[in-house]
């Protein structure tokens, strides 16, 4: 049977000030919302990049292009689609919902267009080095809105062409008051401490946090997660690669180098270190744990060697 309730969709934010933001980052927002410009939104899957996107051009109902950079990562899409779509004088006009400033605000942006760069990290050089000519010979006419959890991946031209704004982890509370409003509107009776493990064990990620809520919901009880089995299995892992690295001589830095721009989040080599510490493992979150071996087990045989090593006893 289908599921037709899907809360990240049912209360997903419609304005703004809906948003779970940090301060800074609602006041760099709202100035986007007043003078439109190219941006890079940055920042940890879940935060809000993709949804303050959507209440941009909801409110303006601008002419807009929205293209996943992860399928469509080449030149060739630049060419033929960006590229036609930024140069054509646009007809439809920008305001909608939202309609700020005054008389020379309105002549300003009144036929602007938006191209929106979903995952942008995985554009391809050529593909940003196109980019970066059409964004400035169409710069009256065309903004560029560009989505990314890796903000070095990006051009330093792209970069410098457009506002840079770092979707910043939002105030923990304000993420569980949230996921109390819906646990309420839904019916759902829960224990305070449970609700808090959930915030706390995949923050800053607020849709993943809700989706795991949801799907821990039994009847109309909200049941605790089992994050002690999911941590002990990682630690496994970790316990696993310490030995590969001393058995085979690696160097630390040799295998963090390897791993590093492939794994999902911004994991420093100090923290990556600390993963290798069963001292210091405790202090880094299981979400960066978990990102770090969902990378290690592409470039090491984990599973093979947690038989090899108890050889060396």
């Amino acid at each position: 049977m289908v599921d037709r309730n899907i809360w990240t969709r049912n209360y997903a934010p419609k304005s703004l000030e809906d948003m779970i933001l940090h301060p800074v980052v609602r006041n760099q927002l709202e100035n986007v919302l007043n003078n439109p410009q190219s941006i890079i939104l940055y920042g940890s899957p879940g935060v809000g990049k993709g949804t303050f996107t959507k209440i941009f051009l909801e409110n303006f109902g601008c002419d807009k292009m929205w293209k996943n950079a992860s399928h469509d990562t080449g030149i060739d899409m630049i060419r033929k689609d960006i590229l036609p779509f930024a140069t054509a004088a646009s007809v439809k006009t920008f305001f909608n919902n939202y309609t700020p400033g005054d008389q020379e605000y309105q002549k300003q942006f009144k036929y602007l267009k938006v191209v929106v760069l979903n995952e942008a990290e995985n554009l391809s050089t050529e593909a940003q080095n196109a980019l970066r000519e059409i964004m400035e010979n169409n710069e009256t006419r065309c903004k560029f809105f560009f989505m990314t959890n890796k903000l070095e991946k990006i051009d330093d031209a792209i970069r410098s062409r457009c506002h840079l704004i770092e979707i910043k982890d939002p105030h923990l509370p304000d993420i569980l008051h949230f996921m109390e409003k819906i646990l309420n509107e839904e019916g759902i009776t829960y224990d305070g401490s449970i609700l808090s493990s959930f915030v706390n064990e995949h923050y800053p990620d607020i849709r993943k946090t809700i989706n795991e809520i949801k799907g821990h919901c039994k009847g109309n009880t909200l049941e605790k997660g089992d994050f002690n089995k999911v941590s002990v299995r990682i630690d496994k892992c970790f316990i696993d690669l310490r030995m590969y690295i001393a058995y085979y001589g690696l160097k630390r830095k040799d295998v963090y180098d390897k791993i590093k721009d492939e794994i999902e989040f911004s994991v420093t080599r100090k923290v990556f270190y600390m993963l290798l510490d069963p001292k210091l493992q405790h202090k880094v979150g299981l979400r960066k744990k978990e990102a770090v071996v969902d990378c290690i087990k592409v470039f090491y045989p984990l599973k093979k060697w947690l038989y090899d090593y108890t050889k060396l006893e």
